[in-house]
């Protein structure tokens, strides 16, 4: 067990060298110039997705948890910007991929009943459609706490493992965070999208005589699908850069050097990225997000044209 600790206190000082010393060109220019401007850029993106979703009036469960998501994206992005030039790692936010795991099964199950493209009559009033988003929450919470005690600041001013940090129960708390929050959920999305895409090809097969309700729920899931398939493409790789795995492929010679924070660094900025292009799809594929956000444009434009002529 001594041993044990002393090596995962080993691989921890390895890393804070690491992230001191070792400025290679793409650890340097992802952590201090990349991600603080994807997060800036980020931030903006996904409060202009609440603001036009809280002026479309859409009253559907997606649509709440693409709300959810939405706050989950700005909340991150907020907290990492500043993180970047003290090159500290990304934290894996479980309310991103626990919303998209759940907005991928409503709205595969939404499909499959082929109801309504917006309203759920029992839904629509009824506060069990709340439920979901509360475990979110909470789960997001809950699987977060832990990391505020794993560290403890030395009397020289060095950060280094506390005794809880070092305990084998927090080596166990990492392994069930790391499967219930990045492994199950991720293949979870996969699957569930896949049925979705099955669902989508059977009733664009169908879309010459339906109606254009039909065609709108065929794009809001084809724009969820392509929004999956973003998250799960940047979220893949990052949990083969955690300590326990990687040493098991690489060596525990390997863990913490600068090719692994080069890795490290390069999926950080992948899944800023997946936080960040929701808009993009949202322009896209839904056609009341485009004319919200162009109503908006034009209302501020005429708003500054009618002020720079009072001024004059």
């Amino acid at each position: 067990m001594a041993n044990g600790k002393q090596q995962l206190q080993q691989q921890f000082t390895r890393f804070r060298a690491t992230s001191r010393t070792s400025f290679c060109r793409v650890t340097y220019i992802g952590y201090v110039w990349v991600q603080p401007a994807v997060c800036l850029v980020g931030a903006v993106l996904n409060a202009l997705n609440l603001i036009v979703f809280r002026r479309c009036v859409l009253k559907s469960q997606t649509f709440n948890y693409l709300a959810v998501l939405a706050v989950c994206d700005l909340m991150s992005l907020l907290f990492l910007a500043p993180l970047g030039p003290f090159r500290c790692l990304t934290v894996t936010d479980p309310g991103g991929i626990l919303t998209t795991a759940a907005v991928s099964i409503e709205r595969c199950h939404h499909v499959s009943r082929r109801s309504h493209a917006f309203n759920h009559p029992f839904l629509e009033n009824n506060p069990i459609q709340y439920l979901p988003l509360a475990f979110i929450a909470s789960a997001s919470i809950a699987m977060n706490i832990p990391f505020f005690f794993n560290t403890t600041l030395c009397d020289d001013g060095s950060i280094t493992l506390s005794a809880f940090g070092q305990a084998p129960g927090y080596t166990v708390f990492l392994w069930i965070r790391l499967i219930t929050i990045k492994f199950v959920p991720l293949l979870l999305v996969v699957i569930v999208n896949s049925i979705l895409i099955v669902l989508i090809i059977r009733s664009n097969l169908k879309s010459q005589t339906s109606s254009e309700v039909e065609r709108t729920k065929i794009r809001i899931s084809a724009m969820l699908v392509s929004i999956s398939a973003v998250y799960v493409s940047c979220h893949v790789m990052e949990p083969f850069t955690y300590s326990a795995i990687y040493g098991v492929i690489n060596g525990a010679d390997q863990v913490h050097n600068e090719a692994h924070m080069t890795l490290m660094a390069i999926t950080n900025i992948l899944e800023l990225f997946s936080m960040t292009c929701n808009f993009v799809f949202y322009c896209i594929f839904y056609k009341p997000f485009q004319a919200t956000l162009g109503h908006m444009f034009k209302r501020c434009s005429s708003q500054t044209s009618t002020n720079g002529l009072g001024e004059a």
